[in-house]
């Protein structure tokens, strides 16, 4: 490293620039390198300040602001409510902008054909930002989907900007979101934050792209990450409907059921309350009932403190939760006995669909093992490590022999699945 490397660089976007002129004339390529990678923040900060001068250049008059309700005094009827506002929500306007970001992410999926994006997100692909803007602003992600995908693509060597841009527009546009805006602002000032928006997203994407991007190891040349936004047919079957049920039941596990269950429970009650008391007199009946406590028993707790409450027993839950959801080595063995068995016999059957769900299982079961081991052990060893990424592979293998109808190919697969299960599980359980 040269001494030019040493000298203290602008953080501003020109003086990087600048600096990476520099380095290029005197040949400095870890320097370069290090500047190349600082760019990308430097972008961010200069879009995100341009678009902020742009909006307030072009809609300087305030928005209409909407008083809030009055407050009813601490007590019973205050959390009745606050129960009764989650109940109006449920059933308010925003069901229908959540139904019409669903319907986005449908579209979006009866127009791309199964297995488009594949190879759409590849590091080596200029147009990959650009694609994964048109996908990110009509589908509906979640923030857990967003995330697993990031994590993905970053696993496969795919486009950083990509990743960027799914982070950013994947999780925060949909289709109902611009329903809303234009409702709320109007066609003019909605496609002016979305081009301002997407504009800004794009150009720190790109100046993401390259500085960030793997330059060594092997890149994966395809994807399933984003199989979710496209058809999830390979081909059209007579028994459509049947297919689609099958499907379903499959990617829904049986307590999500119950949970939906008191989901559209609380939406259809939210809309029946909305429908006979448009006027909110529900709400002034509480507002008459409620009087100020005033027995020494009755405390007040400051926002302050509900809300270091709140955090705190979110945290509790959550670490809870994660020991639940990724149990011991023992149970995760047991579970796979049952995965294994109709992964295999589906893969040797040539059953397509079957060998698909059980084969991601068992993928899921192997990563919930890593997780669940690190949790109690605080340590994962390479060994193991290793062990289950070995089995993955042969698995992804075994997919895509099995879609390809290639049926020699998944029997010769077979043997070497069931020893590499074998050695994953004597490397966890070597007891047994």
């Amino acid at each position: 490293m040269s001494a030019a490397s040493l000298t203290p660089v602008d953080p501003s976007l020109p003086g990087l620039l600048r600096a990476s002129l520099q380095h290029v004339q005197s040949g400095d390529d870890v320097a370069l390198q290090a500047t190349l990678a600082a760019i990308g923040p430097a972008r961010l900060q200069t879009s995100s300040t341009l678009v902020g001068a742009l909006w307030d250049r072009l809609f300087p008059e305030d928005l209409k602001t909407h008083e809030p309700p009055p407050e009813i005094a601490p007590g019973i009827w205050r959390m009745a409510a606050v129960g009764l506002s989650v109940v109006r929500c449920a059933g308010g306007p925003a069901v229908g902008l959540i139904l019409v970001g669903l319907a986005g992410s449908a579209l979006l999926a009866a127009l791309l054909p199964h297995g488009a994006l594949q190879r759409a997100m590849n590091g080596d692909n200029p147009w990959a930002p650009l694609t994964m803007t048109a996908v990110s602003l009509p589908v509906y992600a979640t923030p857990m989907l967003a995330m697993s995908q990031l994590g993905s693509m970053f696993q496969h060597g795919n486009s950083v900007g990509a990743a960027y841009v799914l982070l950013t527009l994947g999780t925060g546009v949909s289709c109902g979101l611009l329903l809303w805006l234009t409702a709320a602002w109007g066609v003019r000032r909605a496609a002016a934050w979305l081009l301002l928006t997407a504009g800004a997203v794009l150009a720190v994407a790109y100046g993401l792209d390259r500085p960030l991007s793997l330059q060594d190891g092997e890149v994966a040349d395809h994807t399933h990450a984003f199989d979710i936004y496209t058809s999830p047919f390979t081909h059209m079957s007579p028994q459509l409907l049947t297919e689609v049920r099958i499907r379903l039941e499959d990617s829904i596990p049986p307590f999500e059921r119950r949970i939906t269950g008191v989901l559209l429970a609380l939406v259809l009650v939210g809309v029946a309350w909305n429908r006979f008391d448009p006027a909110g007199a529900s709400e002034r009946w509480l507002e008459s009932r409620a009087a100020p406590l005033e027995t020494r028993r009755d405390i007040i707790l400051s926002p302050l403190a509900l809300g270091v409450c709140i955090l705190l027993g979110l945290v509790a839950l959550s670490g809870l939760g994660c020991f639940i959801y990724y149990p011991e080595p023992k149970t995760v063995f047991d579970e796979l006995e049952i995965v294994k068995t109709e992964a295999l016999s589906a893969a040797r059957l040539g059953q397509v669909r079957e060998a698909e769900r059980w084969l991601a299982l068992w993928d899921d079961w192997t990563r919930k093992l890593e997780v669940g081991v690190y949790l109690r052990e605080r340590n994962l060893s390479d060994y193991r490590r290793m062990k289950g990424y070995i089995l993955r592979e042969y698995l992804e293998l075994l997919r895509h022999e099995v879609e390809d109808g290639d049926k020699e190919a998944a029997a010769a697969l077979l043997l070497r699945i069931h020893d590499a299960h074998r050695r994953l599980k004597n490397a966890f359980l070597p007891e047994t």
